[in-house]
């Protein structure tokens, strides 16, 4: 059998913990307050989960955050706004590296021997430029608040042959012949005999 809690609590302790459980901001602020109240009235903490409908260790670590910081602890941290994670002069790096290639941005370093920036490069080029880890989607974003979209890059074939456009267009042509039944068959004007 688990023994009681001993927990002592002042007045002001008291007045402050009743008042953050009848007006805390958030459901976990009650539920903290009205178990550290409750830990005062000499519960185990058996009777403390099962009273306030949670588990043991729920009430374990608010007593242990109540005793680390008292009742300022069992306040829930305010969430932060969303800020921009690189600042007006990562936002102009972006928008300077995007007009070039990797390939001319950063001439020797062979991971960025390429043509076309891909979202993986440029997270690693901000990283290594400004010192800040970015996703993929947050990359994606500061592109599309430049102006600039996503896209797969279209597969193309070229050659130095000088006759490559001749080529072709003459491929091209049998193409359009073969998916039109292919080019009229001329018959024999001679006849032939059966054997």
């Amino acid at each position: 059998m688990t023994s009681m809690i001993r927990l002592a609590l002042t007045e002001a302790d008291q007045r402050d913990l009743s008042q953050l459980k009848r007006d805390g901001r958030t459901r976990e602020e009650r539920w903290r307050a009205s178990i550290i109240l409750d830990a005062a009235k000499g519960l185990t903490e058996a009777q403390l989960a099962e009273r306030n409908d949670c588990s043991r260790s729920g009430v374990e670590g608010t007593l242990a955050r109540f005793r680390r910081g008292g009742v300022a602890a069992l306040h829930t941290a305010r969430c932060k706004p969303h800020r921009h994670k690189l600042a007006a002069d990562g936002m102009a790096l972006l928008a300077d590296a995007i007009r070039q290639s990797p390939r001319s941005r950063c001439p020797d370093d062979p991971r960025y021997d390429r043509s076309l920036w891909t979202l993986a490069l440029l997270r690693d080029y901000l990283r290594q430029q400004t010192g800040v880890r970015l996703g993929l989607e947050t990359v994606r974003r500061y592109l599309r608040e430049l102006g600039w979209c996503t896209k797969s890059p279209k597969l193309s074939c070229t050659s130095p042959d000088p006759e490559y456009a001749a080529k072709m267009t003459a491929i091209a042509g049998l193409q359009e012949q073969a998916e039109k039944g292919g080019p009229p068959r001329r018959w024999s004007s001679t006849m032939t005999r059966p054997s």
